[in-house]
């Protein structure tokens, strides 16, 4: 290696950060080193950089020589002791001839940074020629408390061998997945597919390259537990650009804040306590724990920004405890020694996944709950079993027998709780059936049951997430509560409400026969007694529309103008009528 070369060159190149950040709270996780100024010096681009090195045989002391960089330049971050720098690594240093392990090890301590301080990344950016050696090198990095990344996921082909193979804490999705993903069902399955089986492994995800509201509300509604892109903040060499906290961000959290937040408030009320163990620690440590705690069956394992790096279980100290001279071999050993990998959920996690989490893994005994990425508590199978049924027992109380939807209390919550919301505006639709009751005289009560289902499946089938609400008045009544995207407006919320009504009256055909199909209608008897032509079932709706702000109304006062409008929605040409609520400005 041509040392004034580099030397002249290395002055020149430098590192921009961008923040990772929590999805739950807006607070930066750590930042990713990104190296910039390559065309200043001399190449054609970032890649080129590496190419050069690695042509010339000098890959692996160009490596340290920009980790010292980057690492020296983090260190004057004011906060960096609280944060990760995450680097990447070019997989192609294992085939220089002077690679060798511990010299990171050096470099941070000269700079008194933790090892679990540094998140190594790495990508299938160069082929792998053997999968084994860079497992061995990134295994040997782990057990050190080195935090492993597997970047870009899904830009390639053989990225899923690679996260069955390596034992990673953290998985950044690849920009790909992310691109649109609101606008995208495909991506939002394939999404939330990864997502779960990184979090049933034990590991976090990353979403990469935000550049939208809706694309990271999407991201924090499937799970990602980090976000990074350019929603957050572009790159940036100037320090004082990088924050603790992300205002625009943590607004946004704050104002798309599930609105329901029951399965929250459960998995509180059962959550298991006991302190966490950081990672320095010997075992003697968790021998004194568990003198204390002699009913603990997990003990969680944590850094000193109380992230969950892991855990132990009790019966593997008991295992050894029972051993001739167990007690004096435990004592010598280090947390880390008998840690094993946790299965972490944020405590925003939803009673349905927590179920998803058991049933995908026999051998799952523990999950560590997490609250902005810290550690909260821990949930055993039977307090997981205690909440599935609390669950069930409160949705049964309230969900009407027929269609299994929530009834009038949940609906009346729902109205009261979104009125209260001034950050948001809300769309309450009620939907009637037209010609109901002249069906059921005809049919009978069972096939009438059977059109108030296909209502009621159709109301599911749309795609529903943490921004719609739907409720069963009762009999053919329905209610959807829809929360207002900040992109979207009115007209894309009555094109989807007509659409329901569409789909509707064309399935109700196949409930009818084909004579009255044909004719286009029933006879039945009206009130008075007299014969008439009833036309097929369809549905109308009352919309109403709530804009974001004060509201000076009560949740009688949507009742008795929802009931106007269903009544004026019968009449309509197209079986629609709507209002709107508009913000209340108190003048004195």
């Amino acid at each position: 290696m041509n040392n004034i070369l580099w030397d002249n060159k290395l002055k020149i190149l430098d590192f921009a950060f961008q923040p990772i950040i929590s999805a739950n709270s807006g607070e930066i996780y750590g930042v990713e080193a990104l190296l910039r100024n390559s065309l200043e010096a001399g190449f054609k681009n970032i890649g080129d950089v590496f190419d050069s090195a690695y042509q010339d045989g000098s890959l692996y002391t160009l490596d340290l020589m920009l980790r010292e960089k980057a690492i020296q330049k983090f260190k004057k971050l004011k906060f960096h002791k609280s944060i990760k720098i995450f680097y990447n690594l070019d997989n192609r240093l294992l085939e220089m001839p002077n690679f060798s392990m511990g010299k990171t090890e050096l470099l941070l301590k000269e700079n008194k940074i933790e090892k679990s301080s540094l998140c190594f990344e790495i990508s299938e950016k160069y082929k792998l020629n053997k999968i084994e050696d860079i497992n061995d090198m990134l295994s040997v990095y782990k057990s050190e408390g080195y935090i492993i990344a597997l970047d870009d996921f899904g830009s390639g082909f053989s990225n899923l061998q690679k996260l069955y193979h390596f034992d990673i804490n953290l998985l950044k999705i690849d920009r790909f997945f992310i691109k649109n993903v609101g606008k995208s069902s495909k991506k939002r399955i394939f999404l939330n597919n990864i997502i779960n089986l990184v979090h049933t492994l034990g590991g976090l995800v990353v979403a990469e390259g935000i550049e939208t509201e809706e694309e990271m509300q999407v991201c924090r509604m499937l799970g990602c537990d980090l976000l990074q892109g350019y929603y957050i903040q572009h790159p940036s060499q100037n320090l004082d650009d990088i924050k603790v906290l992300y205002h625009h961000v943590k607004e946004n959290i704050v104002k798309h804040e599930n609105f329901l937040g029951e399965d929250r408030n459960i998995i509180e009320s059962h959550l298991l306590k006991i302190e966490g163990t950081y990672i320095e620690n010997h075992m003697d440590k968790i021998l004194e724990v568990l003198k204390k705690n002699s009913h603990a069956e997990v003990f969680p394992i944590i850094d000193q920004d109380k992230r969950v790096l892991g855990m132990i279980r009790e019966k593997k100290i008991k295992k050894y405890l029972l051993a001739p001279f167990g007690n004096e071999f435990l004592k010598k050993k280090t947390v880390r020694d008998l840690m094993d990998i946790a299965i972490i959920a944020d405590i925003n996690v939803s009673i349905n996944r927590l179920i998803e989490i058991l049933s995908l893994n026999d051998e799952v005994e523990f999950i560590i709950i997490t609250c902005d990425g810290k550690y909260k508590g821990y949930l055993d199978k039977n307090a997981v079993i205690k909440i599935i049924s609390e669950k069930k027992i409160g949705e049964a109380k309230n969900q009407n027998p027929l269609t299994r939807l929530p009834g009038n209390t949940q609906i009346s919550d729902f109205i009261e709780k979104t009125l209260l919301d001034k950050a948001n505006g809300y769309i309450y639709t009620y939907f009637d059936f037209n010609n109901f009751k002249s069906y059921n005289d005809k049919y009978g009560f069972k096939k009438g049951d059977k059109i108030i289902t296909l209502l009621s499946e159709i109301l599911k089938d749309e795609e529903k997430d943490e921004n719609s609400f739907i409720g069963h008045v009762g009999g053919d009544d329905f209610f959807l509560g829809i929360r207002q995207k900040p992109n979207k407006n009115f007209n894309d919320v009555l094109d989807k409400i007509t659409s329901i009504a569409e789909m509707f009256k064309t399935q109700a055909r196949d409930h009818y026969d084909q004579k009255d199909l044909k004719k286009g209608f029933i006879l039945s008897q009206d009130r008075s007694g007299q014969i008439r032509k009833v036309p097929l079932i369809t549905v109308s709706a009352a919309i109403l529309e709530i804009i974001p702000g004060e509201r000076n109304c009560t949740i009688e006062d949507v009742s008795d103008l929802l009931f106007k409008l269903k009544k004026n929605s019968k009449i309509a040409k197209d079986s629609t009528c709507c209002s709107t609520i508009m913000p209340y400005k108190q003048i004195f």
